[in-house]
């Protein structure tokens, strides 16, 4: 009984100090990936701009729920094994610059801008993320495990494959 006692409170102190640890992190965070993709503008802007079609080619996406807009701004659902996660298009400059911003989120939020410079047929593409994470648990995960670039260079992985 009594090691099971101190088995327990270890686990105890241990997610505490997991706590404690990411409260002490900043919320916000700034991360950015850098690319050159074998393709101009136009086409990695149409793969870029097309949510509607992200199951086809972005790993984990189960589904794109196109919803009412906001503000005259575009709004979606992307649904993955992780929960549904909305998306407003705040900014739209083709072929050169979308800003995109997580809406109506309680663990984590922010916006990413992508930026498109064409170099002669390739493209040169920078994803500069403003990103937030509530939950300190969430936080010293992301930062420490993880990584803030992680989703980023899955999403220019999985881009890049498509364009091939």
């Amino acid at each position: 009984m009594k090691v099971v006692l101190i088995v327990l409170l270890i686990l105890v102190l241990l997610v505490l100090a997991i706590y404690l640890a990411g409260t002490l992190l900043p919320v916000r965070h700034t991360a950015q990936v850098h690319v050159t993709l074998q393709a101009p503008a136009g086409k990695v802007w149409d793969r870029l701009s097309d949510f509607s079609k992200y199951p086809a080619w972005r790993t984990g996406i189960q589904s794109v729920e196109r919803l009412e807009d906001r503000n005259g701004l575009p709004l979606w659902r992307e649904t993955s094994a992780h929960g549904a996660v909305d998306y407003l298009t705040e900014e739209s400059l083709p072929p050169q610059r979308m800003r995109r911003r997580i809406v109506d989120n309680k663990n984590f939020g922010g916006a990413w801008t992508m930026e498109l410079k064409e170099r002669g047929g390739t493209t040169e593409l920078e994803i500069t993320e403003e990103g937030e994470v509530y939950n300190p648990v969430f936080r010293l995960i992301s930062r420490l495990i993880i990584g803030h670039q992680a989703t980023m260079r899955g999403f220019v992985d999985d881009l890049q494959r498509s364009l091939q």
